[in-house]
């Protein structure tokens, strides 16, 4: 049980007089006596009395194990240590974070103060603002499961959470500098959306691009009086490198831009400067500056460290990547959850492939899909090689389809389970890629391959199609045994009976919702649609305010 704030640190001042301690450090006094009266400013505030800021007990208590001593200030002021902590919450701008949040304009402004309260205070404020910033870098800003419980639940890495154990971790650490940039996310998808985020800032300093009027749809040949300033806006994003800015005549060097600018918005590659390529040119800087923003937030809910093999999925990209370190090794175009079904956010490892598998028909599927086609059609279960058992268990018997009156089952449709086997039809096609999870989600094949042709690929019940299983499974299996190769897959698919291979090393999977990426090999970014609509509900929670505005400090002057 925490005793009152006031009274317990008024016991610490107690016991320092019973004890006969003597203080003569004045930052040391000066300390003390601000903890005793807990007047700190609000950000923001310049009068250091106007606004009480409540002392949070775990600095209080991290304070009295060290005798109400400063951590990083003597009486000479700040030292290299608080140099490197007051650097880097100037520098979490670069990082996409709010150096307001870590007291960053009050730290600047008492940075070159000799007075003795504002010290203690300088010391205060940089011990809080290293235990937020670190807390930030390490797990997020946000708590993704507050919004919205069942998509979010898995996406972060978490971790501990205890603020004063983390500051006596960087005050004990021997290199500071070293343990704070440990921070960060290690690998080259955070780092390289950092760099872009530092790109598109300038962009915006200078005054972002043009808007492009409306009108008729642009093609190769054509003359149109928006081309210049179309070939301007895509000079600024680095898609056009051509030296010619006037011309009002679609060319073929031009229509190359076009097609990279279409292919890094993930729209249709026909160099057609039509609606939908019009309607990307026109986002604004500041809403990419966003996108990047919150798409860094996200790199933070993951593990900082990802050096093995792995594979992602980019459910607002519609694309697998299978990752060696920083290396693409595998890429394939998929299919995720339509809006009302859809594919959560989650890390698993994918343990065992079946091939010809069977499709055990979820309820919700059944009831509300299969049920009005065979109202309509009582052949079709064996139409589609779909077969009926009484119940769900192994050994259920299976049942005639034909003795069901289909309108009178209704929601009692649950009972029974529905089981399309292996075939040419299967709705899994021939591959399944198994890694069990809550949600039931899997990757698997698809007998829709003109799905992938569409731009937009949220097609499914919330698991994943992808579209060169072959390729995968191949690529999984060859981590196990390099005698796996697609003559040994096609002979166990040819014989058309289930069969299922256990990996010997299960490969880590990363389900993950990402609406700006940047591709490792060329450095070049994509945005993507925020198909779900989640990049809105981050951002408020971001910015309640509804602006991605940051205040950026210059570095701190030399004392």
């Amino acid at each position: 049980m925490f005793l009152p704030f006031r009274l317990s640190v008024l016991l610490i001042l107690l016991l320092f007089s019973a004890a006969g301690a003597q203080v003569h450090d004045p930052v040391q006094l000066a300390l003390m006596d601000l903890l005793e009266n807990r007047s700190l400013p609000s950000n923001g505030e310049t009068d250091l009395r106007v606004g009480e800021y409540t002392v949070d007990q775990w600095l209080v208590e991290l304070y009295a194990q060290r005798d109400m001593r400063p951590l990083w200030i003597d009486e000479n002021g700040p030292g290299a240590r608080a140099s490197s902590i007051a650097s880097t919450i100037i520098a979490s701008f670069d990082e996409g974070l709010d150096p307001d949040a870590y007291h960053a304009e009050t730290i600047s402004r008492l940075w070159n103060s000799d007075d003795s309260s504002e010290l203690a205070l300088l010391d205060v404020l940089l011990t809080d603002g290293l235990s937020s910033y670190a807390a930030d870098m390490a797990q997020g800003r946000t708590e993704p499961c507050l919004l919205d419980p069942q998509l979010f639940a898995s996406a972060r890495q978490t971790g501990d959470n205890n603020p004063l154990a983390r500051v006596l971790e960087a005050y004990h650490a021997d290199d500071l500098d070293q343990y704070l940039d440990s921070l960060k996310p290690s690998h080259s998808a955070y780092g390289l959306l950092r760099d872009a985020l530092s790109e598109y800032r300038k962009i915006a300093a200078q005054g972002g691009w043009p808007a492009i009027p409306d009108g008729p749809s642009i093609r190769r040949g054509m003359q149109d009086p928006r081309l210049p300033k179309i070939r301007l806006r895509l000079t600024i994003t680095g898609d056009y490198g051509g030296t010619d800015l006037h011309s009002p005549l679609y060319d073929a060097e031009l229509a190359d831009a076009v097609k990279l600018f279409q292919k890094r918005h993930n729209l249709e590659i026909d160099g057609i400067i039509g609606r939908n390529t019009l309607a990307a040119m026109n986002v604004p800087v500041e809403k990419r500056i966003s996108q990047i923003l919150i798409n860094m937030e996200r790199w933070r809910w993951q593990p900082h460290r990802l050096d093995d093999r792995r594979v992602y999925v980019n459910i607002a990209g519609f694309y697998l990547h299978a990752m060696n370190k920083e290396k693409v090794e595998l890429a394939m175009p998929v299919i995720v959850g339509e809006v009302y079904h859809k594919t959560p956010v989650f890390s698993d490892r994918i343990r065992y492939i079946e091939f010809n598998p069977y499709w055990n028909i979820p309820d919700s599927i059944a009831r509300n899909e299969i049920l009005p086609e065979l109202i309509k059609n009582p052949a079709y279960l064996e139409e589609n090689n779909i077969r009926i058992f009484e119940g769900w268990s192994e050994n259920a018997p299976e049942l005639d389809g034909s003795i069901f009156n289909w309108r009178d089952i209704g929601r009692h449709i649950n009972r029974y389970r529905f089981r399309q086997d292996p075939g040419p039809d299967n709705s899994l096609g021939r591959m399944k890629f198994v890694f069990p999870n809550r949600y039931s989600v899997f990757l698997h094949d698809t007998p829709r391959r003109d799905l992938f042709k569409h731009d937009d690929r949220a097609f499914s019940h919330g698991c994943i199609r992808v579209s060169e299983p072959l390729d995968f499974a191949g690529y999984l299996l060859a981590q196990d045994d390099d005698s796996w190769d697609t003559e040994r897959i096609n002979k166990i698919l040819d014989e058309k009976k289930r069969t299922v291979v256990v990996l010997k090393n299960p490969m880590p999977i990363h389900i993950l919702y990402r609406t700006a990426i940047v591709d490792p090999e060329t450095g070049i970014i994509s945005f993507f649609k925020d198909v779900y609509g989640r990049d809105e509900l981050l951002l408020q929670a971001l910015y309640p305010g509804g602006s991605a505005k940051i205040c950026q400090y210059p570095p701190l002057a030399p004392r």
